[in-house]
């Protein structure tokens, strides 16, 4: 039996184990910004793609389109003194299963440009958002081998009235990382960690769900360190 299967076996006992429930995930909230119903993948931020030290493909929803997070990640990049290109295959209220069926991400990854590919679910607190992370994770990371790119999994976290499940947010993401042999950036860890510590939500946008700003540099620093630190 390979190690990717018995991870996977481990997994799924842990997760009747502890009796995660079945509910639903926090819906993608409307918005005439980012509720595109075709995928679109953004122009190059930063570099041209041929000559950076490293290119990231980001693939999401509005939760890595917000205040541009991949354009925060290039300028992360140049504060360290680290030349990154990213291109993004994001579209409002999409999921992996999604990106993975309209195939762009798909091309992009056979393109060979990138070094790393983030991949980022909806909250995927309940039984059914963990499965759907882990077959089109999957996926997605028998694509990124193939192409010599590393998976990353960009860890959300929950809406202000779901706040109670973001440890389950954070074991899922956790988990489906750990059995992709994936690369983990914990962003939802630092947000619940500062929010518990502080009683400060302002990581939350006004809707309380989208990142603010500061909400999404944290995510940025987050995401360099676990990719190059």
């Amino acid at each position: 039996m390979s190690k990717t299967n018995q991870n996977w076996i481990i997994l799924f006992a842990f997760q009747f184990l502890i009796g995660l429930t079945g509910c639903n995930d926090d819906p993608e909230p409307n918005s005439s910004a980012v509720n595109n119903p075709k995928p679109n993948i953004s122009i190059n931020e930063g570099p041209d793609l041929s000559i950076t030290d490293y290119n990231i493909l980001f693939v999401g929803n509005s939760l890595t389109i917000y205040n541009d997070l991949p354009g925060l990640v290039v300028i992360e990049g140049e504060r360290k003194g680290l030349d990154i290109g990213v291109r993004s295959v994001t579209t409002g209220g999409y999921t992996l299963e999604r990106h993975w069926n309209n195939g762009i991400l798909q091309n992009e990854i056979a393109s060979g440009l990138f070094d790393f590919v983030v991949i980022q679910e909806g909250t995927s607190a309940s039984l059914n958002g963990r499965a759907n992370m882990i077959k089109y994770g999957t996926k997605i990371k028998e694509q990124c081998d193939e192409y010599n790119a590393k998976l990353a999994f960009f860890m959300v976290w929950p809406s202000v009235n779901n706040y109670h499940r973001f440890n389950d947010v954070i074991r899922n993401y956790r988990d489906v990382a750990s059995g992709l042999d994936a690369i983990l950036c914990p962003v939802g860890i630092a947000w619940k960690e500062y929010i518990d510590e502080t009683g400060d939500y302002s990581y939350y946008d006004s809707d309380q769900h989208h990142p603010s700003l500061a909400g999404s540099q944290v995510a940025a620093e987050v995401i360099f360190s676990a990719l190059f630190e």
